[in-house]
């Protein structure tokens, strides 16, 4: 019958204007999903707080690692930076992300780098510790 197709997977028909990527009989993948947009990656600024970005280190899903430099003393680090799009406001009772950060600051271990600070920019938060 003209306008009409059929699932591959079960053989029922489906109407010629079916636009559901999968069948309503048996649920098999009548074509593909389309992929994502390709989108640019988001860059940080040059400059995050009072530390010049630098060389890129390493990249990672959630942001990047990057030699860095403090503008006011010269201290050098690697900041890691992480974009945090829209702010976003936790809910009642969760715990506190720079408390959260204020404490990691005070860790002392020797296997651990040293924490040289953190803050946020505008949609980008970053930690600096000292390179190993």
């Amino acid at each position: 019958m003209a306008g009409r197709r059929h699932c591959p997977a079960c053989g029922q028909s489906l109407p010629a204007r079916h636009r559901r990527t999968e069948c309503p009989h048996c649920g098999a993948l009548l074509r593909p999903a389309r992929p994502p947009a390709a989108t640019k990656p988001i860059q940080p600024p040059a400059r995050l707080g009072p530390w010049e970005l630098g060389r890129r280190i390493a990249e990672f899903p959630e942001g990047d690692l990057h030699e860095a430099r403090h503008v006011e003393n010269g201290r050098t680090g690697w900041l890691r930076h992480f974009h945090l799009g829209a702010p976003v406001t936790p809910p009642p009772g969760s715990p506190d992300p720079a408390a959260r950060l204020e404490r990691l600051a005070q860790l002392a271990h020797p296997a651990l780098p040293r924490w040289l600070g953190h803050g946020r920019e505008g949609e980008w938060a970053y930690v600096v510790f000292e390179p190993p």
